[in-house]
């Protein structure tokens, strides 16, 4: 009986009908919201301050809005099956009786053409970062924490070399031993400098600059900024609170989830998550709030685990289009409204119904919840957590699912009709993919296990690899900008275009790491005479 009763509580507690109030996993979702006297004085207040349109809307405005859509996609889809217009939908005979459908697998893009990169001189990981710090001057932002008197507190190639050791996987240790640099002085900077927020500014000028070239806009996706979030398991050598098994991922070991923001081939930001939790919980938090650079995102797509059942309707309330890859939607349910004189001739017509009443009544609850997240009174990925579970029950949250199956119905007919908007994901999320890559390849010794004692210190690992790959990333797209302000053939520009940042074969990122006296002034001279000519075979 006593183990009954404690099994009780715990489903009690994670359905959250028992709540913990000095908890933050569970402890009433209204407590994480702003107060409800607040909310109801300064409503119109708070929400003039809010940059969005959906959000501010009415209820009536906002369902008249989706049930226009839906309608009209349902009824264009359907034409356009029974006209043959869409060649991608494959009809068949159910077995029992009746017609089913799927989509065409869809046909593989050529991959990006790294080809220029084959045919540059390699250089070592070092000269490439002390290139970059030359032209952006990334590192002033490490300001030291240690006393004054410290040597070498701000010595830029100090901190390039603790950044190096971390991203790696080598450990400062054992960048004493393979550098030219001072052991010492190196575990001084480490403790002084290399912290998130500073790694954190690190990286934000590094986007700033890249955003500034003429051919990152260019990489835009039909014209629009599309990124993608995309996470990859890291193991962990010890365990701790973050780093969970995952038999499937680590065997007998541990590990993490680094979670990625991409836009552009780039990092905009990222979150390093336990192996045990949702990706999908964190989609919103880490595409809204974690870089200034996240406004040029105007679609975020994501694979299945991106997915979850109020993603779409908070991508909707920041007037951003949710598009992940959805593998099978034929298996998908379809949402829409009642309607009078409805066919059922129809291939594709909706097995569930929106309750317009529900809509209506929970609509200032659904707005108090964005609003509280969107204002940072509640933290976004515990309220989504809530949210999301399944355990979890209320009126609230039955509309929170109604508003986002509508949604996400209306981006489900939107993907079968438009093969383009199909291919526009698959490339956003291929660049998730590369970058991943890149990322690997970067930690490729001791396994690429995080090696921190604590999660803060796999936090700065994991940011170090990140900021690598970004220095790797600009010093690429420098080259890559070079041949693109100077080509005066569109054939020739496409070309560069098809081409990924995301190249290391002309970087060696190994070896013994000089520092000293480098002839890093000599590489924006080299870069300013290559031609693209002297680099691929194009014709």
């Amino acid at each position: 009986f006593e183990f009954w009763l404690y099994y009780q509580l715990a489903q009690q507690v994670k359905s959250n009908k028992l709540t913990l109030q000095y908890t933050t996993k569970y402890k009433p979702i209204q407590d994480d919201l702003l107060s409800e006297s607040t909310w109801q004085k300064s409503k119109p207040k708070i929400l003039k301050t809010l940059p969005y349109t959906h959000i501010k809307t009415t209820s009536k405005n906002l369902i008249a809005e989706i049930k226009k859509e839906n309608q009209q996609l349902f009824q264009i889809v359907n034409n356009s099956i029974t006209n043959g217009q869409n060649p991608n939908v494959i009809v068949t005979r159910a077995d029992k009786g009746g017609s089913k459908w799927r989509l065409k697998p869809l046909e593989e893009e050529n991959p990006p053409n790294d080809s220029i990169f084959e045919k540059l001189p390699k250089r070592s990981i070092v000269d490439v970062m002390q290139f970059v710090d030359k032209q952006i001057y990334f590192t002033e932002v490490f300001d030291s924490i240690t006393p004054r008197g410290a040597k070498h507190a701000r010595s830029p190639d100090y901190i390039l070399a603790g950044i190096l050791a971390n991203a790696l996987r080598l450990g400062t240790d054992a960048m004493g031993s393979l550098s030219d640099l001072n052991i010492h002085s190196l575990l001084s900077v480490e403790k002084g400098c290399l912290r998130m927020e500073t790694l954190t500014a690190a990286l934000k000028v590094i986007h700033d600059h890249t955003i500034e070239l003429p051919i990152f806009n260019a990489w835009n996706i039909d014209g629009v900024g599309h990124g993608s979030l995309d996470g990859m398991k890291i193991p962990s050598q010890l365990a701790h609170n973050k780093a969970q098994p995952s038999p499937k991922y680590f065997n007998m070991g541990v590990g993490l989830s680094s979670y990625s923001l991409i836009l552009n081939h780039f990092p905009l930001a990222g979150k390093l998550i336990g192996a045990n939790e949702y990706e999908g919980h964190f989609a919103f938090e880490l595409s809204q709030f974690q870089n200034a650079a996240t406004h040029l995102l105007q679609l975020i797509s994501t694979d299945k685990h991106g997915v979850n059942s109020i993603n779409f309707l908070l991508f909707y309330l920041v007037d951003k289009l949710f598009a992940p890859r959805i593998p099978k939607p034929h298996n998908e349910t379809l949402w829409g409204f009642r309607l009078s004189g409805e066919s059922n001739q129809c291939l594709l017509k909706p097995s569930k119904f929106f309750n317009e009443e529900l809509g209506n009544l929970e609509w200032d609850r659904v707005q108090h919840v964005a609003a509280s997240i969107l204002t940072g009174d509640a933290n976004a990925s515990v309220i989504i957590n809530k949210l999301a579970s399944s355990r979890y029950t209320g009126k609230t949250k039955r509309a929170f699912i109604q508003l986002n199956n509508i949604l996400k119905t209306n981006f489900i007919l939107r993907y079968i009709h438009d093969l383009q908007f199909q291919h526009t994901i698959e490339r956003s999320l291929n660049r998730g993919e590369n970058f991943n890559r890149l990322y690997r390849a970067i930690a490729l010794l001791n396994k690429g296990q995080l090696r921190g004692r604590s999660e803060v210190e796999m936090m700065i690992w994991d940011a170090c690899t990140r900021l690598l790959a970004a220095i790797i990333q600009y010093y690429n797209t420098l080259i890559l900008n070079n041949f693109y302000e100077k080509a005066t053939d569109r054939q020739v520009r496409e070309f560069l275009l098809r081409a990924s940042p995301t190249a290391w074969a002309h970087i060696n990122l190994l070896g013994h790491y000089q520092f000293y006296g480098n002839q890093v002034q000599t590489i924006w001279r080299w870069i300013k005479g290559l031609r693209f000519q002297d680099c691929v075979n194009f014709g």
